[in-house]
Protein backbone atom coordinates (compact mmCIF):
# COMPACT_ATOMS: atom_id res chain seq x y z
CA UNK A 1 0.00 0.00 0.00
CA UNK A 2 3.29 2.07 0.69
CA UNK A 3 4.03 2.04 -2.91
CA UNK A 4 0.83 3.15 -4.68
CA UNK A 5 0.45 6.05 -2.16
CA UNK A 6 4.13 6.92 -3.14
CA UNK A 7 3.16 6.64 -6.94
CA UNK A 8 -0.03 8.81 -5.82
CA UNK A 9 2.73 11.47 -4.96
CA UNK A 10 4.76 10.88 -8.03
CA UNK A 11 2.06 11.40 -10.41
CA UNK A 12 -0.05 14.20 -8.49
CA UNK A 13 -2.58 14.87 -10.82
CA UNK A 14 -3.75 11.21 -11.03
CA UNK A 15 -6.13 9.20 -9.03
CA UNK A 16 -5.42 5.78 -8.39
CA UNK A 17 -8.28 3.29 -7.52
CA UNK A 18 -7.70 0.03 -6.26
CA UNK A 19 -9.04 -3.18 -4.08
CA UNK A 20 -8.19 -4.24 -0.85
CA UNK A 21 -9.15 -6.10 2.47
CA UNK A 22 -9.54 -4.02 5.18
CA UNK A 23 -10.55 -4.14 9.00
CA UNK A 24 -13.49 -2.98 9.85
CA UNK A 25 -12.63 -1.93 13.18
CA UNK A 26 -15.90 -3.48 15.32
CA UNK A 27 -16.14 -6.28 17.57
CA UNK A 28 -19.41 -7.82 16.14
CA UNK A 29 -19.65 -9.59 11.93
CA UNK A 30 -16.87 -10.88 10.25
CA UNK A 31 -14.20 -8.03 10.75
CA UNK A 32 -13.20 -7.66 7.62
CA UNK A 33 -14.52 -5.42 4.23
CA UNK A 34 -14.05 -6.07 0.44
CA UNK A 35 -13.31 -2.03 -0.37
CA UNK A 36 -12.37 -0.16 -3.60
CA UNK A 37 -10.05 2.66 -1.94
CA UNK A 38 -9.10 6.01 -4.38
CA UNK A 39 -5.88 7.14 -3.59
CA UNK A 40 -4.54 10.52 -4.88
CA UNK A 41 -1.90 12.95 -4.44
CA UNK A 42 -0.33 10.89 -1.17
CA UNK A 43 -3.42 10.53 0.20
CA UNK A 44 -6.31 8.33 0.64
CA UNK A 45 -9.31 10.24 -0.49
CA UNK A 46 -12.60 8.03 -0.66
CA UNK A 47 -12.95 4.45 0.85
CA UNK A 48 -15.93 2.25 -0.38
CA UNK A 49 -17.07 -1.14 0.67
CA UNK A 50 -18.39 -3.75 -1.11
CA UNK A 51 -22.53 -3.68 -0.45
CA UNK A 52 -23.60 -7.08 -2.04
CA UNK A 53 -21.95 -10.43 -1.09
CA UNK A 54 -22.48 -13.16 -2.47
CA UNK A 55 -23.12 -17.34 -1.67
CA UNK A 56 -23.61 -19.36 -4.25
CA UNK A 57 -22.33 -21.37 -6.55
CA UNK A 58 -18.25 -20.76 -5.93
CA UNK A 59 -18.64 -17.94 -4.00
CA UNK A 60 -18.29 -17.72 0.14
CA UNK A 61 -18.00 -13.95 1.07
CA UNK A 62 -20.57 -13.70 3.48
CA UNK A 63 -18.45 -15.81 5.49
CA UNK A 64 -15.00 -13.58 4.96
CA UNK A 65 -16.53 -10.18 5.01
CA UNK A 66 -19.29 -7.48 6.07
CA UNK A 67 -21.85 -5.53 3.79
CA UNK A 68 -20.88 -1.92 3.05
CA UNK A 69 -23.11 0.27 5.62
CA UNK A 70 -22.72 3.05 3.07
CA UNK A 71 -22.83 3.95 -0.43
CA UNK A 72 -22.80 7.00 -2.15
CA UNK A 73 -20.27 8.86 -4.98
CA UNK A 74 -17.38 10.61 -4.14
CA UNK A 75 -16.32 14.18 -6.30
CA UNK A 76 -13.24 14.14 -8.03
CA UNK A 77 -11.90 16.96 -10.34
CA UNK A 78 -15.43 18.15 -11.54
CA UNK A 79 -16.85 14.50 -11.58
CA UNK A 80 -18.20 12.39 -9.25
CA UNK A 81 -17.45 8.88 -9.14
CA UNK A 82 -19.86 5.60 -8.91
CA UNK A 83 -17.41 3.15 -7.37
CA UNK A 84 -18.26 -0.66 -6.92
CA UNK A 85 -16.96 -3.73 -6.55
CA UNK A 86 -17.44 -6.86 -8.42
CA UNK A 87 -21.42 -8.26 -7.10
CA UNK A 88 -22.69 -5.02 -6.70
CA UNK A 89 -23.39 -4.39 -11.00
CA UNK A 90 -25.48 -7.91 -10.55
CA UNK A 91 -28.66 -6.93 -8.64
CA UNK A 92 -30.85 -7.57 -11.31
CA UNK A 93 -33.17 -10.66 -9.67
CA UNK A 94 -33.77 -12.09 -13.25
CA UNK A 95 -29.79 -12.96 -13.02
CA UNK A 96 -30.41 -15.23 -9.74
CA UNK A 97 -33.17 -16.95 -10.42
CA UNK A 98 -35.48 -14.86 -9.31
CA UNK A 99 -33.53 -13.88 -5.85
CA UNK A 100 -33.26 -10.41 -5.27
CA UNK A 101 -30.69 -8.85 -2.39
CA UNK A 102 -33.46 -5.81 -1.97
CA UNK A 103 -30.83 -2.74 -3.18
CA UNK A 104 -29.32 -1.89 -6.06
CA UNK A 105 -25.96 -0.05 -5.59
CA UNK A 106 -25.69 1.12 -9.23
CA UNK A 107 -29.14 2.45 -9.60
CA UNK A 108 -28.44 4.04 -5.83
CA UNK A 109 -25.09 5.55 -7.20
CA UNK A 110 -27.26 6.99 -10.40
CA UNK A 111 -29.69 8.94 -8.23
CA UNK A 112 -26.52 10.52 -6.01
CA UNK A 113 -25.48 11.92 -9.20
CA UNK A 114 -22.41 9.29 -10.40
CA UNK A 115 -21.03 10.68 -13.78
CA UNK A 116 -18.98 7.63 -14.26
CA UNK A 117 -19.36 4.31 -12.92
CA UNK A 118 -16.54 2.19 -12.02
CA UNK A 119 -16.45 -1.61 -11.25
CA UNK A 120 -13.71 -3.38 -9.65
CA UNK A 121 -14.09 -7.32 -10.32
CA UNK A 122 -12.51 -10.47 -9.45
CA UNK A 123 -14.92 -12.40 -11.92
CA UNK A 124 -13.93 -15.88 -12.64
CA UNK A 125 -14.59 -17.60 -16.12
CA UNK A 126 -17.41 -19.81 -17.08
CA UNK A 127 -18.47 -19.95 -20.74
CA UNK A 128 -20.80 -16.97 -21.91
CA UNK A 129 -20.08 -15.18 -18.79
CA UNK A 130 -17.93 -12.45 -20.67
CA UNK A 131 -21.48 -11.91 -22.42
CA UNK A 132 -23.06 -11.73 -19.27
CA UNK A 133 -20.73 -9.24 -18.10
CA UNK A 134 -20.89 -7.25 -20.74
CA UNK A 135 -24.75 -7.44 -21.29
CA UNK A 136 -24.49 -5.73 -17.88
CA UNK A 137 -21.94 -3.03 -18.04
CA UNK A 138 -23.85 -1.94 -21.23
CA UNK A 139 -27.13 -2.00 -19.40
CA UNK A 140 -26.23 0.59 -17.18
CA UNK A 141 -24.52 2.57 -19.35
CA UNK A 142 -28.05 2.98 -21.52
CA UNK A 143 -30.10 3.31 -18.41
CA UNK A 144 -28.25 5.89 -16.79
CA UNK A 145 -26.41 8.12 -19.75
CA UNK A 146 -23.12 7.57 -18.22
CA UNK A 147 -19.67 5.81 -19.00
CA UNK A 148 -19.08 2.04 -16.93
CA UNK A 149 -16.02 0.51 -17.02
CA UNK A 150 -15.16 -2.58 -15.33
CA UNK A 151 -11.69 -3.92 -14.10
CA UNK A 152 -11.44 -7.79 -13.83
CA UNK A 153 -8.74 -9.72 -12.67
CA UNK A 154 -6.31 -12.30 -14.80
CA UNK A 155 -4.80 -15.49 -13.69
CA UNK A 156 -5.67 -17.98 -11.59
CA UNK A 157 -6.75 -18.39 -7.45
CA UNK A 158 -7.01 -21.98 -6.32
CA UNK A 159 -9.58 -23.72 -8.58
CA UNK A 160 -10.80 -20.44 -10.18
CA UNK A 161 -9.58 -19.02 -13.26
CA UNK A 162 -9.91 -14.87 -14.13
CA UNK A 163 -10.31 -13.73 -17.66
CA UNK A 164 -10.06 -10.67 -17.33
CA UNK A 165 -11.63 -9.39 -20.28
CA UNK A 166 -12.00 -5.63 -18.42
CA UNK A 167 -14.16 -3.07 -20.68
CA UNK A 168 -15.52 0.44 -21.11
CA UNK A 169 -19.02 1.63 -22.24
CA UNK A 170 -20.00 4.60 -23.44
CA UNK A 171 -22.60 7.16 -22.56
CA UNK A 172 -24.54 5.71 -25.12
CA UNK A 173 -23.66 1.64 -24.14
CA UNK A 174 -21.49 1.16 -27.00
CA UNK A 175 -18.11 -0.53 -26.68
CA UNK A 176 -15.18 1.88 -26.26
CA UNK A 177 -12.65 -0.66 -25.48
CA UNK A 178 -12.68 -4.59 -24.66
CA UNK A 179 -9.08 -5.84 -22.64
CA UNK A 180 -7.74 -8.87 -24.00
CA UNK A 181 -9.05 -12.29 -21.94
CA UNK A 182 -6.49 -14.81 -19.64
CA UNK A 183 -3.52 -12.15 -20.02
CA UNK A 184 -2.82 -9.16 -18.59
CA UNK A 185 -2.81 -5.89 -20.82
CA UNK A 186 -2.87 -2.01 -20.13
CA UNK A 187 -4.87 -0.01 -22.33
CA UNK A 188 -5.77 4.09 -22.07
CA UNK A 189 -9.30 5.15 -23.26
CA UNK A 190 -10.65 8.62 -24.00
CA UNK A 191 -14.06 8.82 -22.21
CA UNK A 192 -16.80 11.65 -23.26
CA UNK A 193 -18.62 12.28 -20.16
CA UNK A 194 -20.71 14.97 -21.38
CA UNK A 195 -20.90 18.08 -23.77
CA UNK A 196 -21.86 21.45 -23.53
CA UNK A 197 -24.07 23.08 -26.23
CA UNK A 198 -22.44 25.39 -28.93
CA UNK A 199 -22.29 24.80 -32.64
CA UNK A 200 -21.77 21.39 -34.11
CA UNK A 201 -17.68 20.28 -34.99
CA UNK A 202 -16.03 17.28 -35.22
CA UNK A 203 -12.71 16.08 -35.76
CA UNK A 204 -12.40 13.13 -38.68
CA UNK A 205 -10.88 9.98 -37.89
CA UNK A 206 -11.27 9.96 -34.26
CA UNK A 207 -15.01 9.52 -33.27
CA UNK A 208 -14.36 9.72 -29.54
CA UNK A 209 -13.23 13.61 -30.68
CA UNK A 210 -16.38 13.57 -32.49
CA UNK A 211 -18.93 15.86 -30.68
CA UNK A 212 -22.03 18.04 -31.49
CA UNK A 213 -20.95 20.36 -29.78
CA UNK A 214 -17.95 22.71 -29.71
CA UNK A 215 -16.81 21.72 -25.89
CA UNK A 216 -15.92 17.93 -25.37
CA UNK A 217 -15.43 17.00 -22.13
CA UNK A 218 -13.68 13.68 -20.92
CA UNK A 219 -11.52 11.33 -18.80
CA UNK A 220 -8.37 9.36 -20.35
CA UNK A 221 -8.50 6.34 -17.74
CA UNK A 222 -6.06 3.64 -17.78
CA UNK A 223 -7.34 0.09 -17.03
CA UNK A 224 -4.85 -2.53 -15.65
CA UNK A 225 -5.73 -6.40 -15.57
CA UNK A 226 -2.91 -7.83 -12.88
CA UNK A 227 -2.48 -11.14 -12.31
CA UNK A 228 -1.52 -10.68 -8.69
CA UNK A 229 -3.92 -12.01 -6.42
CA UNK A 230 -4.35 -13.18 -2.22
CA UNK A 231 -6.76 -15.72 -1.11
CA UNK A 232 -9.08 -12.63 -0.82
CA UNK A 233 -8.78 -9.94 -3.35
CA UNK A 234 -6.83 -9.50 -6.70
CA UNK A 235 -5.14 -6.16 -7.57
CA UNK A 236 -6.90 -4.44 -10.43
CA UNK A 237 -6.08 -0.86 -10.56
CA UNK A 238 -7.76 2.26 -12.82
CA UNK A 239 -5.82 5.27 -13.05
CA UNK A 240 -7.96 8.85 -13.59
CA UNK A 241 -7.14 11.93 -15.05
CA UNK A 242 -9.36 14.30 -16.28
CA UNK A 243 -8.47 16.03 -19.69
CA UNK A 244 -10.71 18.68 -21.91
CA UNK A 245 -10.27 18.88 -25.91
CA UNK A 246 -11.75 22.67 -27.68
CA UNK A 247 -12.86 21.43 -31.37
CA UNK A 248 -12.50 23.64 -34.30
CA UNK A 249 -15.38 25.18 -35.50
Amino acid sequence: MEQIRQASVEFPETGILIGAPMRSGNTTGRGLYNAALLLHAGRLLFTQHKSLLPNYDVFDEARYFDPAEDLGTVAFKGERLGIVICEDSWSDPDLHRGRSYGRDPIASLAADGATLLINLSASPYQAGKEEQRLGILRSHARTYGVPAILVNQVGGNDELVFDGRSACMGINGEPVAVLAAFRSEELTVILRLRVSAAPKSTRPGNPWLTCTTRWCWGWAITCTNAALSTRFWAFQAVLIRPWYVVLPP
